[in-house]
């Protein structure tokens, strides 16, 4: 199970997909569904150099644009903080009997974050990132 986020620092806004592997086609899936989730939205998401992101997907969006971080630097990516969060908040010392409690678990940690835009701006509100203007 893989879980794909989507993090804007500005309004705290997230979408989510937890999928059953990572590659190129989920990859498109997920990117789809945020286009269409932020129709109205121009987007840009910055990828890190994973495999499964490729060059197909920089055009295929009319409203979603991808910036490829420099290799080696999870630091710069926001996301990864929300990670950390759910990490101690939802995970932290805590065993399941089986990988559908991790799932209903992780459901409820994406809900919960999902709803919770104070706290998202917070962990990946980076000023780099939110002193642009667009």
């Amino acid at each position: 199970m893989y879980v794909y986020s989507v993090v804007c620092p500005n309004d705290g806004k997230s979408f989510s997909f937890i999928l059953p592997c990572v590659n190129a086609v989920t990859s498109d899936l997920f990117f789809e569904g945020v286009s269409r989730e932020f129709a109205d939205f121009r987007c840009i998401i910055f990828l890190d150099n994973a495999p499964w992101h490729t060059l197909s997907l920089f055009t295929k969006y009319d409203n979603v644009r991808f910036i490829a971080l420099p290799p080696y630097s999870p630091e710069l990516n926001a996301a990864e903080h929300l990670w950390d969060h759910i990490r101690e908040n939802d995970f932290n010392n805590r065993g399941f009997n089986t990988l559908d409690d991790v799932e209903d678990a992780l459901v409820v940690a994406l809900e919960r974050v999902r709803h919770d835009t104070k706290t998202m701006q917070s962990l990946t509100g980076f000023e780099w990132i939110t002193s642009v203007n667009v």
